[in-house]
């Protein structure tokens, strides 16, 4: 199993270079059945930067 940090999901979801397209495949796999885990801490994490972004 991987865990999932903050920058997973920044990348996957506002980076458009190859880091981004690395991180998007890797979410096709957890959606195919790959085992991964995360925290609610990071997603608190990416919510205050996304927020701070658009304020």
């Amino acid at each position: 199993m991987i865990y999932l940090d903050a920058n997973f999901f920044v990348f996957c979801f506002f980076d458009q270079s190859e880091k981004g397209k690395n991180s998007r495949s890797l979410l096709q796999q957890i959606v195919d059945g790959k085992e991964a885990a995360t925290s609610a801490l990071a997603l608190d994490e990416v919510m205050w930067g996304y927020r701070l972004l658009n304020e």
